[in-house]
């Protein structure tokens, strides 16, 4: 494909601290949102961005802690957008264990009615 590069958006979010301030600009691959006609207060499905370790990094503390980002492509105006709130996961049980294998949840603990995985 001729000039793939052109294809791609931007994901940008700027951080605050007490006496730095940080703005990490990614290359955006994908994105599925939902944005309201004002462009604002939008939410991401699905997010696939590009960029070093230390930039995803930022990108995923961002996220965790729900700022805004603001998206812009070439196919699309700019929107600012989150991924929502990140829910807590719960422990998933294991199906069957196999045979001769240990149960990969077990009851015990602080809590005996409450289960803990171990994977």
């Amino acid at each position: 494909m001729k000039n793939a590069h052109e294809r791609f958006g931007w994901l940008e979010f700027i951080r605050v601290l007490k006496d730095t301030t940080v703005r990490v600009r990614l290359r955006v691959d994908r994105c599925i949102a939902e944005v309201p006609d004002n462009g604002h207060d939008g939410q991401f499905h699905l997010l696939s961005i590009i960029g070093g370790d230390s930039d995803i990094g930022a990108a995923w503390a961002a996220v965790q802690q729900n700022q805004v980002f603001k998206v812009e492509g070439a196919d699309f105006a700019e929107a600012e957008l989150t991924l929502g709130e990140i829910l807590p996961r719960e422990p998933q049980r294991t199906g069957t264990p196999a045979p001769g294998t240990a149960s990969g949840c077990r009851f015990g603990g602080d809590d005996a009615d409450s289960p803990r995985c171990g994977y």
